[in-house]
């Protein structure tokens, strides 16, 4: 038999070997992928706790307890403000981003975010500031925050912006960029609270101003980044199909920040303070186990919809949850193991008993985590 013939035989039995190595190869691509992203987001995460620790000095010498809650009622009401009339709208950008596999229409979809946000964003700003004096009456009280209210919600649409650019990032697979945008936010909070809060001593307007340009100034870099990549487009039937598919999605956001907030507003009337303090202590441990899953969250909650699409989408997705069940279960029990002894090591005996709820708020958050993970696919 001659060499080509004997060649073109055995063609068919080296094409299913040279596929399954093609796919071995791109699923490697794909969990090298998942790896980096997730430890880029751990990063960008853990340069937000250690700002905090970093500012925590500076911001207990020059604010007072009555400072902390106002600053806490501030962030609450522009949250709760903005969860009701914000829309969600970056949320639903993976679904249209990854709808279309052309460029053009991906193109078309982030940029129908980026410019849908601004718009949106100025619903619960015009709203915030129309009705800032009755809110800072009944929110606050005695304490005249009417300006602060007003400031806050005026540059509301600068945050939305900030939202959708970081989501088309994420979506975009680009963890380095997100990681270096929130360092760069991370910094200029920290250099303005040193110059407003310590040098000025503006007190709380001066925590204002800093995160104001914090976010205004990350949102213009990352807006530049975003028109130099991304022709400006809008298109209007796909923004309201983005509107109808995020509106229960800020239903959904509602339901959570209850979930997470709201025992702050009930347990005062029905248990002494001093067993609010420990439930705190304890609250905070279990809420580790959110810390230790929200890395990933964000790379996961960006890139499944194009995971989902994969032809081997039956083979990758359950080996991903492996991974993500091995890591949450080895969490959970070095939380459970260590809480105690840690208690017992930072706080005094008053606080002890944390030790004794930590572990149901860490099984609480470990079942949550895994919940997290299946709840994308309702939006895939």
């Amino acid at each position: 038999m001659p060499s080509g013939a004997a060649s073109r035989t055995r063609e068919p039995d080296e094409a299913p070997v040279v596929r399954m190595e093609a796919a071995q190869t791109e699923r490697s691509l794909l969990f090298r992928s998942l790896l980096k992203g997730t430890a880029l987001y751990s990063i960008a995460l853990f340069g937000q706790r250690l700002g905090s620790v970093i500012l925590l000095p500076i911001n207990t010498r020059f604010l007072t307890p009555a400072d902390y809650g106002v600053l806490e009622l501030l962030e609450q009401i522009t949250t709760v403000v903005s969860i009701l009339l914000g829309m969600q709208l970056s949320a639903s950008l993976g679904f249209f981003y990854f709808e279309n596999d052309s460029p053009e229409a991906r193109n078309r979809a982030a940029s129908t975010s980026l410019i849908g946000a601004l718009l949106v964003g100025v619903i619960p700003s015009v709203v915030g500031l129309m009705f800032a004096h009755p809110l800072s009456r009944l929110i606050f009280g005695q304490v005249d925050s009417q300006l602060l209210l007003r400031i806050s919600f005026a540059f509301l649409p600068l945050s939305f912006v900030l939202e959708a650019a970081f989501s088309w990032v994420r979506i975009a697979n680009k963890p380095g960029v997100f990681a270096t945008a929130s360092f760069l936010r991370l910094g200029i909070v920290i250099v303005s609270t040193i110059i407003l809060v310590a040098g000025f001593k503006l007190g709380v307007m001066g925590v204002l101003i800093s995160s104001i340009v914090a976010i205004t100034g990350v949102a213009c870099v990352l807006s530049l980044y975003f028109v130099r990549q991304v022709p400006l487009s809008f298109d209007w039937h796909l923004f309201l199909r983005m509107l109808r598919f995020s509106l229960p999605l800020s239903l959904g956001s509602v339901a959570m920040f209850i979930i997470h907030f709201g025992d702050r507003f009930i347990l005062p009337h029905y248990r002494p303070f001093a067993e609010l303090g420990i439930y705190g202590i304890a609250y905070k441990i279990g809420m580790l186990m959110s810390l230790a899953y929200g890395a990933f969250h964000t790379y996961w909650s960006a890139q499944v919809f194009a995971v989902a699409k994969r032809d081997d989408a039956d083979i990758v997705i359950p080996r991903i949850f492996t991974y993500v069940l091995l890591m949450l279960s080895l969490g959970a029990l070095a939380l459970t193991v260590f809480c105690r002894p840690v208690i017992q090591i930072l706080t005094t005996p008053q606080f002890q008993g944390a030790a004794i709820l930590a572990p149901l708020i860490i099984g609480a958050y470990y079942i949550r985590s895994l919940s997290e993970f299946f709840r994308c696919f309702f939006l895939v």
